[in-house]
């Protein structure tokens, strides 16, 4: 996407995300995994789309996410600090019977990380396309999508939904297909590889260009994207 398309975006609407808002609770150990008693510091507001679209907002960029919280403590520290930034929060729901999502993260001593995640029993789990989700929609201009969220159940239709809203005001979308390998089981393949195709901007971190692709090269995996259809890597 290049910067005379960003502008048009913008002013076509504010930039949206749907996923995610987790707490992330890390060990202060390195280590391998969580198979001993260890101490942990946080909860910090975390949850990839929710740390995209507080960046947008701290930017000075249009802002809004569609979300689900539960009515906790771990949901405040987010709406408070997603709020504080300037993200609209409209089409965030917040569940009475459902937790706040949780990350517990280690760091490994090779500098890799392991996940424990509750996403989808969590609240983050239960995202679904509310009227506020749709009047959101309706009014944005770029539609983001994050890898991580392909394993909630309700998000496919919230794309779906967003990204022919955006298309139709003349907005752009983009993809970071950062899927984890904790939550890769959940991932809806052939949604992936649809996000890849319709992407303005693609946004991949190491292999993650290789697999999107389907080939070993990173100078075919780029014309490879291309060809198919993808503005920007």
């Amino acid at each position: 996407m290049s910067r005379r398309s960003e502008i048009a975006a913008e002013a076509a609407g504010p930039t949206i995300v749907a996923g995610e808002i987790l707490v992330e609770i890390m060990a202060t150990e390195q280590g391998l995994g969580f198979l001993e008693p260890l101490a942990l510091m946080g909860p910090y507001p975390s949850g990839a789309p929710a740390i995209f679209i507080d960046q947008v907002a701290k930017l000075g960029g249009g802002a809004g996410i569609v979300a689900c919280v539960g009515r906790d403590d771990f949901g405040t520290i987010n709406l408070e600090r997603l709020k504080r930034d300037g993200v609209d929060i409209s089409a965030v729901s917040v569940s009475d019977r459902f937790p706040t999502g949780s990350a517990f993260v280690r760091y490994r001593p090779d500098g890799g990380r392991d996940f424990v995640y509750n996403i989808a029993e969590s609240a983050a789990g239960q995202i679904r396309l509310t009227p506020e989700a749709r009047q959101l929609a309706d009014g944005a201009g770029h539609l983001h999508v994050m890898g991580s969220t392909l394993s909630v159940a309700g998000l496919k239709e919230i794309v779906a939904y967003a990204a022919k809203a955006v298309r139709g005001r003349g907005g752009s979308t983009s993809f970071d297909p950062n899927v984890r390998k904790e939550l890769i089981d959940g991932a809806d393949g052939a949604l992936l590889a649809a996000l890849v195709d319709d992407a303005d901007l693609l946004l991949p971190s190491g292999d993650e260009l290789l697999a999107a692709a389907g080939v070993n090269d990173e100078k075919e995996a780029v014309a490879a994207l291309i060809a198919r259809g993808v503005g920007e890597i």
